[in-house]
């Protein structure tokens, strides 16, 4: 079903129109911006950016001007780039003084060709026609004899100030059903609407660690490093309460929008799927228990309470003189009564139940067309041809690979309150490791471990708890590791060392195809780069005694960080290896 689309507001118009002010006056970076990044030209952000950094012209227009004069090769993409818009862009400007604005914008479409571009992308056919609707309004506006390209600008000027816009001919029959967006409704009437989707906040969850407003200025969130915790300031709760308010006004205003769009009946549907038909109902009593009027409305503390707009429909109707019915499920008969001259009408919909066909509501149905049949059924049975690779996921983690296989071994993520008193679990005291191994100075622990300990929960890196549980006796061991050796030789240390890249898929699994592609992300606990090479560590805290075992486990991590570091450097990796601080030993992964 088509929409109503807003002639000026169309991409494809806007171009034409960017194209016209800069005929007019070069000299506005927007519209050539507007210009250069449409697909005739194909301007890029980088090629954008490159042009801004000419030190020679105030404008963008000066600036490829002076690009094209001052390059030393005419061979380079940015500068045939500029010469087509340039050449392009003076044999339309040379058209305009001499004939009318359609006879411009038809001049553009030849020498670019830009109705066939527009057409075969998306939606192509309703982009074309959006044009065709703009040279029809251009050529209307000069039935009356102005021709002036400047005068035409001014026009359109005098459009956008005053609001002023066309809606682009509807093509959908007069009798049909429109689905569209509240905002796409704007200046519309219909004489029945349906309003769904109400179950959408009217306020917004405010988590972000800084919070900015117009006029309060910055809100952060305030560090206890002592308790590791994080608390609200007082500026951040002011912005929060000012931004949650704006945003409920905004929603306010856009539910407005919606219910105004209807001349005879407005339909709201309020859907809460997650309630049972008795939580229904005590939901409807905890509404209608919070309702305060105040000066002739509703407390604005009470519709701040609320959870969706669906609630606010609900305290609406809760004191709306002809829902009585909805006062009577909400068990709120003796709330106050607001006048209103409308006419609601309330209908609670549990479940839908099939309907019982009586023998005399049967129908006669004809003899069934056996093509059409074969040819519902064929279409009914085809399968999507690409359906195994659906499975395949678009983004994976190394060790999250690994830990597939033992997952429901780790069913609970955290312990229950009544253990958070009790030492320290396996899983925990492993990270407090990786922790220390992260934040360490190697130099500084050499000299004493426990000063260096005790620098890292000064500094918040580790809690007093981390620390007690780390075993003096593995960090000398460490010390006196093979792995050491490497990192104090080492020309780059790189700890916990995130990285992002392409994989074929069948590198995460052999039964996916090589030609699919698949992101890997992953951090390695120590990257070492070296002069002949690379060097990954990957510390375990696992209990396992057999070496063996440890490295079968781990294996197809360390070969992904492999695959990793072989696409992001240009060294070598020549050693992938697993520290185990339970075993004390150093374990290398074969490929």
């Amino acid at each position: 079903i088509d929409k109503p689309y807003s002639l000026f507001g169309c991409y494809e118009v806007n171009i034409l129109i960017s194209l016209l002010k800069i005929l007019d006056n070069p000299l506005q970076d927007i519209p050539v911006l507007g210009m250069l990044f449409s697909p005739v030209f194909g301007f890029t952000a980088d090629d954008a950016a490159e042009l801004k950094n000419e030190l020679q012209g105030k404008y963008l227009y000066q600036k490829l001007r002076r690009k094209l004069k001052d390059a030393e090769n005419t061979e380079d993409t940015l500068y045939r780039k500029c010469a087509y818009f340039y050449e392009v862009y003076e044999k339309l400007r040379t058209l305009s003084v001499t004939v009318s604005v359609y006879g411009v914008l038809d001049g553009f479409l030849d020498e670019t060709g830009f109705l066939p571009i527009m057409s075969a992308s998306e939606n192509g056919s309703i982009k074309v026609r959006n044009i065709r609707k703009f040279l029809s309004f251009v050529q209307d506006y000069e039935s009356s004899g102005k021709t002036s390209l400047t005068g035409f600008i001014r026009y359109l000027t005098y459009l956008e100030d005053n609001g002023t816009d066309i809606s682009v001919a509807d093509s959908a029959p007069v009798d049909a059903v429109r689905i569209m967006s509240i905002h796409h409704s704007k200046g519309l009437e219909f004489p029945v609407c349906i309003l769904a989707g109400l179950n959408a906040k009217g306020g917004s969850d405010q988590k972000d660690e800084i919070l900015c407003h117009a006029d309060w200025g910055f809100g952060m969130k305030i560090p206890d490093r002592q308790r590791m915790l994080k608390f609200n300031s007082l500026q951040r709760n002011v912005i929060e309460l000012c931004q949650n308010a704006e945003n409920m006004s905004e929603a306010m205003r856009v539910l407005y929008v919606a219910m105004t769009r209807a001349k005879e009946k407005l339909i709201a549907v309020i859907d809460y799927p997650a309630l049972a038909e008795d939580s229904l109902y005590k939901k409807l009593n905890r509404l209608a228990a919070g309702i305060t009027v105040e000066e002739g409305r509703l407390s604005p503390y009470v519709v701040e309470r609320t959870d969706s707009l669906a609630d606010w429909f609900v305290l609406c109707a809760l004191v709306h003189p002809s829902m009585e019915q909805l006062r009577l499920d909400a068990d709120g008969t003796d709330l106050p009564i607001l006048p209103s001259a409308e006419t609601w009408e309330y209908h609670l919909v549990s479940k839908l139940t099939e309907k019982t066909v009586r023998a005399e509501d049967t129908v006669s149905v004809s003899a069934v067309d056996a093509g059409l049949s074969a040819f519902l059924q064929k279409r009914f049975e085809e399968t999507y041809r690409f359906e195994e690779r659906i499975k395949i996921p678009s983004k994976v983690s190394a060790s999250a690979l690994v830990h597939t296989a033992e997952s429901d071994k780790h069913i609970a993520a955290t312990r229950p309150a009544f253990m958070q008193e009790e030492q320290m679990t396996g899983a925990e005291k492993g990270t407090a490791m990786h922790t220390f191994l992260q934040y360490v100075d190697f130099s500084r622990l050499e000299q004493d471990t426990e000063q260096e300990k005790q620098r890292l929960v000064q500094h918040g890196f580790l809690t007093a708890e981390q620390a007690g549980v780390i075993d003096t006796h593995d960090i000398e061991s460490f010390l006196q590791s093979p792995v050491y050796a490497d990192i104090r030789q080492a020309d780059q240390v790189c700890r916990e060392y995130c990285f992002t890249v392409n994989l074929p898929a069948s590198v995460i699994d052999p039964s996916y195809p090589a030609e699919e592609q698949v992101i890997l992300q992953g951090a390695m606990d120590c990257l070492l780069m070296m002069q002949d090479g690379i060097v990954i560590i990957d510390y375990k805290t696992d209990k396992i005694k057999n070496a063996e075992a440890l490295a079968q486990k781990y294996r197809t991590q360390l070969l992904l960080y492999k695959e990793a570091a072989g696409q992001l450097f240009s060294l070598p990796v020549k050693k992938c290896c697993i520290y185990s601080i339970y075993q004390s030993k150093v374990i290398d992964i074969d490929s």
